[in-house]
């Protein structure tokens, strides 16, 4: 999370994030081998996965950003993630002028 807070998004033109639109992508260091997903498909390891993305909005002040933060785990089953409590949510981070 600090690691994502360091620096705010650019404010470059991106991909347009809309409602109801599905995106997928790969994430760094999301691999799983061979021998990783035997251990947890057989329930000895559970896989979690926590993402934290940076982005800004045009209506938002320079120095504004969102922050949505994601985590998830599986274990046996691949077919769906079970949600972590206490995360999953998207709000408002408001820089302070001593950073």
């Amino acid at each position: 999370m600090e690691r994502a807070l360091k620096q705010s998004p650019g404010r470059i033109d991106r991909e347009e994030v809309q409602v109801g639109v599905d995106h997928y992508t790969v994430l760094p260091g999301s691999y799983v081998s061979q021998e990783e997903y035997a251990m947890i498909s057989s329930g000895q390891k559970v896989f979690y996965a926590f993402v934290v993305l940076t982005y800004y909005d045009d209506s938002l002040p320079v120095g504004q950003f969102l922050v949505n933060e994601f985590c998830a785990w599986q274990e046996k089953d691949f077919s769906h993630f079970q949600l972590c409590k206490g995360h999953n949510k998207t709000w408002l981070y408001k820089k302070s002028r001593k950073q």
